[in-house]
């Protein structure tokens, strides 16, 4: 999972204070889940729905789970609720990237059925992992 930055502590302080519904909060075309445990906020990740030639293709931007809370599967729980939340707008396959040292990322995303694939445009570098799964 990847580790929580001040600037990634400051986006969840910030998204929190923005209109919602639920537990889901929108800015511009991303939807972020966060994911809170008596009172304290634990985690939080991003979905973006594509549209135009990309329509059907949804992409997992990140997801950060705060050190406290590592280890409780909270990585699995964000990534099921935006695959349940691509599937229920309609789209039919999603893609994301992790480092490749990420293996706690690459296990889980194993585990939920991505498979690696080549991009024909390497949009995150050229040292990620890229990976989808069809829903």
């Amino acid at each position: 999972m990847i580790r929580a930055t001040k600037r990634h502590r400051k986006w969840l302080k910030y998204l929190t204070e923005v209109s919602s519904e639920g537990y889901w909060y929108e800015i511009l075309n991303h939807k972020f889940f966060i994911d809170w445990e008596q009172g304290e906020k634990t985690s939080f990740s991003s979905i973006s729905i594509l549209t135009g030639e990309n329509e059907g293709l949804a992409y997992l931007s990140f997801c950060n789970v705060l050190p406290e809370y590592r280890g409780f599967g909270l990585q699995r729980r964000h990534l099921i609720a935006r695959l349940r939340y691509a599937k229920k707008l309609g789209c039919t396959e999603v893609i994301t990237y992790t480092r490749a040292w990420n293996i706690y990322s690459n296990n889980n995303l194993i585990l939920l059925g991505f498979t690696m694939y080549k991009p024909i445009c390497k949009y995150a570098g050229a040292n990620m992992l890229y990976w989808r799964k069809e829903i």
